[in-house]
């Protein structure tokens, strides 16, 4: 893959056009001043401004707003609503509890009024057209991103306001004058005591005492904060970030102070704590050293209790596992934070057409990739490059006119890249590319050239793989987990955390135990039960055994019976009250039997056995976790109160257990989704999408259409039945090789289309048994990278047409075009 673009960034010119990220701005402005700051020696001087209005929104002019909106153009009659809305506000101020009278200002915008942001952005574009229109007449000159980068003299976000300029005397008067006139025209007042200068090291200082005076501002060092970042990042990159412990820190301590129970503790970790940082972590590639300590934080809050105090009984590393395969799906700080970064280098590389740069111009620019150099780089384009790496390998080529994909170099082939033959030279290889494994015009692979090149079972698959029909159509990468080629968060946060987990020496769960960890957390049961069931699996309860192995207890007799060995099989299967319980149970479940079962191998079996047998509302599944759950609560009342009447205790406990259960269903039912309708399956008709929007009325044509496929040897056939008025005018069926039955479908309805094109009818409705190529045709839909070509190729071929609808029926409504697909991908042939 080629490179990816070495630093982005929007056209400041039409942000408020266009529109722009936050996440944009810091990243801007971050580069910006690590521009300023290498800038060492030299007679290049270099300055930021950091303006700060002094209540921004309530010394607004009104006049001015009114001037404003009508010099962009806005109707008259909706200007005197506006200004009505912003003049009939009234004020009342407490002092001392105490309401003063009614006051009406004369000026400023009600904070809290969905109107005002807007309003205020109008106000702020007004300054920056005066900055931009000093920069065009030259005589204000902004900071150059490169030889070939745009040059960006500010950056508005709402009331936060950056300047970055080329410092002169001449150049520091007028950004002072446009500064102080725009203030006199808005009603805004320049706070001086948050608002200062930043230079560049190579200033001496009494040319700086100069500026100052001339932007009558103090200079500070740094630039500090902007929109809640760190922009200016010197030295150790750990204390710009410290701020992050102190969020996550402050929100714990406000948490401590309610009693929360491990499964609330998950949801405000995942869906709080982490998200109130997300932000942060999106931009930034954060230092391991603050990472590791957040991930820390969390384990430390999930673990201990009300009274700070608990054990951690599994390492951090478990606990970032996702839930099906053990673990409990608490976020790893780092590793999301690179997904996220993922993310932003994702956003660039699609939407090309926001952005200005130091442009490298490939071949083909929407392969274009961040370049990494090797000479100094701002913290925010290094955590690009890092990201921009991870993606780069786990992102694969789409085929279209295959002139930018190297045959044996990038992975094309379903996320592979082929095998050659062991006849053909390294310099051959190297040299093929995809374009020269195609038909002139598309019209196929070149099946001979395929077989000869490659090892015969990657050339069967490259048949599989669908080709556009034009050849103007470029190449394109993919993100290979997401259904519609586009990178999420949540796949590559995912695909990291398994690449983690391969680097290990030994896989955490096997894949009978990955399958009783996904029923698990599906069951309908209460939360913290699963919770407790997890704890089973992985021997964290605090036992008698676990605890002298960790070295706070120096016994490890049973508590209800006084045997030696305290641990989770006598608890819960050997101790005499536990194999009473069982046997009173209305499982009757023999806890003796299968003695050198390990607890979690018996856990395993008999809720595999229960869900198989009863299904996942089953009876059995919650009697036996409940008995389970009363074990263990009796035991540490045994414990901790010093009861004396085990069983009477036992059965209290379990009669509460099976009350809770009970409460959980109902309480389930009242405030979670409704239940479903007793048939699941839209009746036919239901689901339709229509490729052409005239008035249908009554169809010209109807025509029938089916694939059929083979997934072990990727053989496939499609067909396509017309009729007119209930007479068969024509059938076609054919034979291909097909990556999936919805590739054939697709196929039947793009060749379908085509013959249409043929003919004099316009007026057409499409019957089909897939749903799935029903949603894929649906405007504005992501649709399946797979069959992106044939979709397109559909979309083209209906545009002649008055009217198109594709409708999803039942499968006898298709079945004679199934039945001449199934034939044509049964003996290879074609008919019609």
């Amino acid at each position: 893959m080629k490179p990816l673009l070495p630093f982005l960034i929007y056209d400041y010119q039409n942000a408020f056009v266009q529109g722009r990220h936050m996440d944009d701005n810091i990243l801007i402005s971050h580069k910006l001043t690590h521009i300023i700051n290498k800038q060492r020696s030299g007679n290049r001087y270099l300055a930021a401004l950091k303006l700060d209005m002094n209540k921004a929104y309530d010394r607004v002019n009104w006049q001015f707003i009114v001037k404003v909106l009508s010099a962009y153009g806005f109707p008259r009659y909706w200007i005197m609503l506006i200004k009505q809305c912003i003049e009939t506000v009234s004020y009342r101020v407490m002092i001392n509890g105490t309401a003063t009278p009614t006051f009406l200002p004369h000026c400023g915008l009600r904070q809290g009024d969905p109107l005002s942001p807007y309003l205020f952005l109008f106000c702020m574009d007004i300054l920056s057209r005066m900055t931009t229109r000093a920069t065009v007449t030259r005589q204000l000159q902004g900071i150059k991103i490169g030889k070939q980068g745009p040059t960006v003299s500010h950056l508005f976000f709402a009331d936060d306001a950056l300047f970055f300029f080329r410092a002169t005397p001449a150049i520091c008067a007028t950004l002072n004058t446009i500064i102080t006139r725009f203030c006199s025209v808005s009603g805004q007042m320049i706070n001086h005591t948050k608002s200062f200068v930043k230079f560049s090291p190579n200033i001496p200082p009494d040319q700086r005492q100069v500026y100052k005076n001339s932007l009558q501002l103090d200079d500070k060092p740094s630039l500090g904060t902007y929109l809640g970042s760190s922009i200016d990042i010197q030295g150790s990159k750990v204390p710009h970030f410290t701020f992050l412990l102190d969020i996550v820190s402050r929100k714990i301590e406000i948490w401590n102070h309610t009693w929360l129970s491990q499964p609330m503790k998950l949801v405000i970790i995942n869906s709080i704590l982490v998200a109130t940082i997300m932000h942060h972590l999106s931009i930034f590639q954060i230092p391991t050293t603050i990472t590791n300590k957040l991930d820390a934080m969390l384990a430390r809050f999930f673990w201990k209790n009300n009274s700070q105090t608990g054990l951690h009984w599994k390492k951090k590393e478990i606990l970032h596992h996702p839930r099906g395969q053990g673990g409990l799906g608490i976020r790893s700080i780092g590793t999301f934070n690179t997904a996220l970064l993922m993310k932003q280098v994702w956003r660039i590389h699609n939407k090309p057409h926001l952005l200005l740069s130091k442009v490298f111009k490939p071949s083909n620019p929407q392969t274009s990739w961040i370049r990494s150099t090797k000479s100094k780089i701002s913290l925010g384009r290094r955590g690009l490059l890092s990201a921009s790496q991870s993606l780069r390998k786990n992102c694969v080529w789409k085929v279209g006119n295959g002139t930018s994909i190297r045959a044996g170099l990038q992975p094309w082939v379903f996320g592979n890249i082929p095998t050659f033959r062991d006849g053909i030279t390294l310099r051959e290889a190297a040299q093929t590319r995809v374009a020269d494994l195609i038909l002139p015009h598309n019209q196929g692979w070149n099946i001979r050239k395929l077989y000869t090149l490659f090892i015969p079972s990657d050339a069967h698959l490259i048949q599989r793989i669908e080709l556009p029909a034009r050849f103007d159509v470029p190449d394109r990468v993919y993100w290979p987990l997401a259904r519609s080629g586009e990178y999420t968060t949540k796949s590559g946060y995912g695909l990291l955390l398994q690449q983690q987990q391969q680097q290990q020496t030994h896989s955490m769960t096997l894949p009978e135990n990955s399958k009783f960890f996904h029923h698990l957390w599906g069951l309908n049961i209460m939360p913290k039960w699963k919770i407790f069931i997890w704890k089973l699996w992985h021997n964290c309860l605090a036992t008698s055994s676990n605890l002298q192995r960790r070295g706070i207890i120096n016994t490890t007799h049973c508590s209800m019976c006084l045997d030696d060995n305290e641990d989770d099989q006598h608890i819960f299967r050997f101790c005499p009250m536990a194999m009473e319980a069982w046997e009173g149970s209305p499982l009757s479940i023999s806890s003796s039997e299968n003695h050198a079962m390990s607890l979690a191998s018996w856990i395993v079996f008999w809720l595999e056995k229960y869900l198989k047998e009863d299904g996942y509302r089953g009876l059995r599944v919650p009697i036996f976790i409940g008995t389970l759950w009363a074990i263990w609560k009796t035991r540490n009342e045994q414990i901790f109160r010093q009861g004396r009447t085990m069983l009477d205790a036992y059965n209290s406990n379990i009669s509460e257990s099976r009350q809770l259960h009970k409460r959980y269903i109902v309480d389930d039912v009242l405030i979670g989704d409704p239940p479903p309708a007793p048939n699941l399956i839209h009746p036919p008709g239901f689901i339709f999408t229509d490729l052409r929007h005239g008035q249908m009325g009554v169809p010209d044509l109807i025509i029938r259409i089916d694939g059929s496929w083979d997934h072990f040897n990727g053989h496939g056939g499609f067909a396509w039945v017309a009729h007119c008025h209930r007479h068969h005018i024509r059938s076609h069926g054919s034979f291909m090789q097909a990556s999936s039955t919805l590739h054939t479908e697709s196929m039947a309805c793009l060749s379908a289309l085509r013959w249409i094109t043929t003919t004099s009818f316009s007026r057409i409705l499409l019957l089909t048994y897939s749903e799935q190529l029903v949603r894929n045709l649906v405007p504005n839909t992501p649709a399946d990278i797979s069959i992106s070509h044939t979709l397109s190729g559909i979309i083209e071929a209906s545009t002649g047409l008055h009217s198109c609808r594709i409708i999803k029926v039942s499968r006898g409504q298709v079945q004679q075009a199934h039945e001449i697909a199934h034939h044509c991908r049964l003996h290879r042939v074609n008919v019609g």
